[in-house]
């Protein structure tokens, strides 16, 4: 979808590119991002014009052909939740992954979802992180939710590193990035 709103304007990325520099960021980061490494000024009200562009760009294929979770998702799900509360923080809008989580079925199997319409920071910055903790607590003001209590699975070295500063454990998953990816971003 990034390729969709990037292509156009000469700033094609290749999937390497992608992997290496912007997994993991959210779409307002990856725009500065791109733009800064090819030179280029950009503001806030065309930034937002894009992050609306690859989004109708995203719904579009996601629409067109349906993902289905990685395996072992929902048994780790199940297990996860028999723990405690479940919360999602990612990096994309949340008009990104309600479909997603409708169509897998699990949308009401999260306690919290933190995304980033709801920060102005994505990852790698831990602003998101910081921010589903306190909801956690205010949603289950009887658990005493301790930030290094809280286990985070993450998928990228930007989420790595949001989690690690907000101050959580972390468990890589190797499911966009091979594993030696994450232990990099881990430390």
């Amino acid at each position: 979808a990034f390729l969709d709103v990037f292509s156009p304007m000469g700033l094609g990325l290749s999937w390497e590119a992608y992997e290496e520099g912007y997994i993991g960021f959210d779409d307002r980061g990856a725009f500065r991002e791109r733009f800064a490494q090819a030179g280029l000024a950009v503001d806030a009200q065309r930034i937002e014009s894009l992050c609306e562009q690859k989004c109708a760009a995203y719904l579009g294929r996601l629409l067109a052909a349906p993902p289905d979770p990685f395996p072992g998702f929902y048994d780790l799900l199940d297990q996860v939740s028999a723990l405690g509360p479940v919360a999602i923080n990612t990096s994309a809008v949340r008009a990104d992954i309600d479909p997603l989580l409708n169509q897998w079925g699990v949308g009401d199997r999260f306690s919290v979802i933190t995304t980033a319409d709801d920060v102005s920071l994505g990852k790698p910055d831990p602003a998101g992180y910081r921010l589903t903790v306190d909801r956690l607590r205010e949603c289950f003001p009887e658990r005493l939710f301790r930030e290094e209590r809280v286990l985070v699975l993450e998928d990228t070295p930007a989420g790595i590193q949001a989690a690690l500063g907000a101050g959580l454990r972390v468990m890589g998953i190797g499911q966009s990035l091979p594993m030696e990816a994450l232990h990099a971003a881990h430390g």
